[in-house]
């Protein structure tokens, strides 16, 4: 594991990204690791579309108490992504 970036929310659920991959990952307290973000390709960085395929490259995260992700990419964006968007 190569990890880039990491936060834990107000659940105690860990986000974190590696250096590897477009992809964020999550852990719960029961241990189950889940893909909340992976980019699929297809659109242009920053166009109005699901998060899947935004096209972030995530390299930095931070959490905030009503559930939001922030996630910082390798283009200097900084995207607020509701729960499970």
């Amino acid at each position: 594991l190569d990890l880039l970036a990491l936060t834990i929310d107000a659940q105690g659920l860990i986000y974190f990204t590696e250096s590897s991959n477009s992809r964020i990952s999550v852990l719960d307290a029961s241990g189950l690791l889940r893909t909340f973000y992976e980019y699929t390709g297809g659109v242009q960085p920053g166009d109005p579309v699901p998060l899947s395929l935004s096209g972030l490259s995530p390299r930095g995260l931070a959490s905030s108490s009503p559930g939001d992700l922030w996630v910082g990419d390798g283009l200097v964006r900084v995207r607020k992504v509701s729960r499970w968007d």
